[in-house]
This record gives structure tokens, C-alpha cells and sequence, in this order.
């Protein structure tokens, strides 16, 4: 478990270094147009292939699919340390790592995604997805800063360099580690493909999943949302600087992480899906409050409060997807919650930035107040209404 780790860590960071990598060589291309184009180039083939990957994960298994998009992705940065050598800032050079580095993920996130359900049994789940939650919330925050600090040094070229070394890093930690092979034997079946290829159907049969599967897009799309495109408005509406901006967002960032470790820790309970319920119950008032309130502590502590509750019930949430899901599907699954979430991000943006152009930036974060609790409620219906299966009841009894 520990060498997963270690390779789902570093593979994370040079997720984070490669993006602001690109958003820096990007900057520099002196058109907006094409800096738009680059920039958006990965996220075109990672959304149109992810229910694909999903599927070949099941067909292929977990260890095969994650070994080879890591050595996909060393090559793809080593590509791109030469390219970038030979031609700083080519937008079509950037364009084309964008894609290929894109159409990888959609295989690479599946494969890591339905990991720890095949890795740890039912009631260790909710630890590792905190576990790793927390990891990806650090890398977040590290990743990007080290960027900068390596872009200085030596531009684009050493940035890339060093998210080759990381890939490579994870690389080998998977390569150690102990991976699954495939999930299931039926999970290879020409009717089990041929049937639910994507896994839709799959999901939309199931109340509990279909419940989690909107819950968790609720969530990403409020959050986002408000601290993606809110939160600088905000600022800008308020007067105040970057530095204030930054402090606000690393407190965010810093109560998500404590959440999703303090998840990491045993405590007694006995229904996962209300206690997830409890703590999305904490976020509309809280995303109301960072919206509404001008002074600035204030906002710091209800950012950080909104982190501290999102750890946890994100963690809940997808620990309760992975023991509900049949093995024979579980890379399919995390595909479609991913491609969900991940298809509603834009929307989130544009659906945040069009309230406030039209009402106000107070409005939208109330907006996005309101669907978390339609959310919410949803939570704690589904919470009350569906009985848990074996293997959760095997969460109930152990994690908070």
C-alpha cells in the first residue's frame, strides 16, 4: 500500500507541474487565441476517451493500464523536453503534448481511480480514499509553486525534465507495488462489454449509485464554481490583493487536507452515507458566508471550514461509489462519475460567471448555496431510504 502511495503522490505532482507548465508556455505565446487553444487542447480527448478508459480498465485490469500510462507519460515528457529545447514555445509542439498527454489520461485516471477498491477491503476504504485525497490536495498546493521555482531556473525545458523524473518515480513505485490484474473474470466478457460498454447503464440502474453519482457532480460544481471563478471576482469586487486572494485559497486547500486525514482515522458510526450527508449539510451556509461577508478573517475561516467538511464527504462519498459497484464494473464507474464531474466543470464556470454578469457575484455564490443543499437533501433522503449492502455495512461499523 505504501509504494501506491508513493507512485499515486509523485504521478499527482507532475500532473500539477506539467499544467502549470503549460499554462506558463501558453503565456508566452503572445496570442490569446492560441494560449486558449493549448491550454484547452488535453481536455478535449482526456473527456472524449474517459468512459473508454474506464472500460478497458475492466477489460485489461488496473496494473497493466497504470504501468503503461506512466511509461506513456514518461515518454510524452521526454518528447517534450527535446521538442521544448529545440523550439521554446511552440504552439504547435505544445498543442500536440497537450493532446497526446490528454488522450493518456483518460486511461490513467480510471486505472488509479478504481485502484484502492481493489486494493483495500470495505472497511479500510474510506481511510485510503482520505489517504489519497489528502495527497492530491497537497500536490495541488506544491506542485504549482515548484513549477515557478523550476521555470526560473530553467524554463520550460527543466520543467519538463522534472515531471519526467516524477513519472518516472511513480513508475517504478507501481512496478513494485501490488497491483490487481483484472478485476473480475466476467469483467472481460463480450457481454459485459457489448452489454454496458461505458457503465451508464450500469449506474442509472442503481439508486444508490445514481444518488452518489449526482451528488458528488453537485459538489464538484458548486465548489469549483465559487472558488474558480467566485473567488477572484470577489476579490476584485472587494478591493482586495492577490495576497489575500492566495491566503484565502490556501486555506481552503489546507482545511481539505486536514479533513480527508482526519477521515483517515478510526472512529465508530453507524451509517457512512448520513454522516457524508452531515458534512454536506455544512457547506451551503458556509459557501453562503464566503460570498456574503466583506471581512476577510471571516472568509479565511469559512473558506478553511469549507475544505474541513469537503474532505471528508467527498472521501465518504466515493468510498460508498467503490463498495457498492460490482468489480466487473468498478473502472467503468469511476469513469463516469469522473467524465460527469469533469463535463460539468466548464459549466460551472460559465453558469457562475453568467449569474454574476447578470445579477450579481453574491447572487451566484447564493446560487451555488442552493444547489448544494438540493444536493444535500438528496444525501440525506438517499441515506434514509437505501439499505446499506454487506460491504458497506463493513464501513459502518469502523469509520466516521
Amino acid at each position: 500500500m505504501g509504494t501506491f502511495f508513493a507512485g499515486y503522490t509523485a504521478s499527482m505532482v507532475g500532473d500539477q507541474v506539467w499544467l502549470t507548465t503549460l499554462g506558463w508556455s501558453a503565456s508566452h505565446l503572445d496570442d490569446p487565441l492560441r494560449a486558449g487553444l493549448v491550454m484547452g487542447a488535453g481536455t478535449v480527448p482526456r473527456a472524449l476517451l474517459m468512459l473508454l478508459g474506464g472500460n478497458l480498465v475492466d477489460r485489461l485490469g488496473i496494473r497493466r493500464l497504470a504501468l503503461a500510462t506512466q511509461a506513456g507519460r514518461v515518454a510524452v515528457m521526454t518528447a517534450a523536453a527535446l521538442v521544448t529545447l529545440a523550439v521554446p514555445h511552440s504552439w504547435v509542439a505544445l498543442t500536440v503534448v497537450a493532446v497526446v498527454f490528454g488522450a493518456i489520461d483518460a486511461i490513467n485516471l480510471p486505472a488509479l481511480g478504481a485502484a484502492p477498491a481493489m486494493l483495500a477491503p470495505p472497511e479500510q476504504l474510506p481511510r485510503l480514499t482520505g489517504i489519497l485525497q489528502a495527497a492530491q490536495r497537497t500536490a495541488t498546493i506544491i506542485g504549482a509553486p515548484a513549477a515557478g521555482l523550476i521555470i526560473a531556473v530553467g524554463e520550460t525545458p527543466a520543467a519538463t525534465i522534472t515531471c519526467t523524473v516524477l513519472f518516472a518515480l511513480a513508475l517504478g513505485a507501481f512496478l513494485v507495488a501490488h497491483l490487481p490484474g483484472r478485476s473480475s473474470p466476467t469483467a472481460d466478457s463480450p457481454k459485459a462489454r457489448s452489454v454496458d460498454p461505458t457503465g451508464i447503464r450500469y449506474v442509472l440502474a442503481r439508486p444508490q449509485l445514481r444518488v452518489l453519482a449526482v451528488v458528488i457532480a453537485c459538489l464538484n460544481f458548486t465548489v469549483l464554481g465559487c472558488f474558480n471563478v467566485g473567488l477572484p471576482l470577489l476579490v476584485e469586487l472587494r478591493g482586495w490583493t492577490s495576497t489575500t486572494y492566495g491566503i484565502i485559497e490556501a486555506c481552503f486547500g489546507a482545511g481539505a487536507i486536514a479533513g480527508s486525514l482526519a477521515l483517515a482515522m478510526r472512529r465508530p458510526t453507524q451509517n457512512p452515507a448520513l454522516t457524508a450527508a452531515c458534512f454536506l449539510a455544512i457547506q451551503p451556509p458556509l459557501l453562503a458566508a464566503v460570498g456574503l461577508v466583506p471581512n476577510t478573517v471571516a472568509v479565511c475561516v469559512a473558506s478553511a471550514a469549507v475544505g474541513l467538511a469537503l474532505g471528508p464527504a467527498g472521501s465518504i462519498l466515493v468510498a460508498l461509489i467503490q463498495t457498492g459497484t460490482d468489480r466487473a464494473y468498478i473502472g467503468r464507474v469511476v469513469s463516469v462519475v469522473s467524465f460527469t464531474s469533469a463535463g460539468l466543470t466548464p459549466v460551472s464556470y460559465l453558469a457562475f460567471a453568467a449569474v454574476a454578469d447578470l445579477a450579481s457575484t453574491q447572487t451566484a455564490f447564493l446560487a451555488n448555496a442552493a444547489i448544494a443543499a438540493i444536493a444535500t437533501a438528496a444525501m440525506f433522503r438517499s441515506s434514509r431510504q437505501t439499505a446499506p449492502s454487506e460491504e458497506t455495512a463493513a464501513i459502518e461499523t469502523n469509520y466516521v
